[in-house]
């Protein structure tokens, strides 16, 4: 999904943004530093474009929270929530 959420700058911003994007963006972006996100925006791009596609964004912000950037577990957020 970190793949799909960098390749996903296209998708339209008119929505507000889930809580749960943001509670993901932040933790990838701000704590962890996933490289797959130079900004805040383009990991809420990518969120957007996960959530479109029937991604579980809740379940994976939660992941994605609990892996304590742990890169391990970041994959096995996206295995199991994520558009994998």
């Amino acid at each position: 999904m970190l793949l799909l959420l960098l390749l996903a700058g296209c998708v339209p911003e008119t929505e507000p943004l889930d809580p749960a994007c943001t509670d993901a963006c932040e933790v990838l972006v701000t704590t962890c530093a996933v490289e797959a996100f130079p900004d805040v925006g383009s990991c809420q791009s990518g969120c957007r474009y996960a959530l479109q596609e029937g991604a579980d964004m809740p379940s994976y912000a939660r992941c994605v929270e609990l892996a304590a950037c742990d890169p391990f577990a970041l994959v096995a957020c996206e295995h199991d929530f994520g558009l994998d």
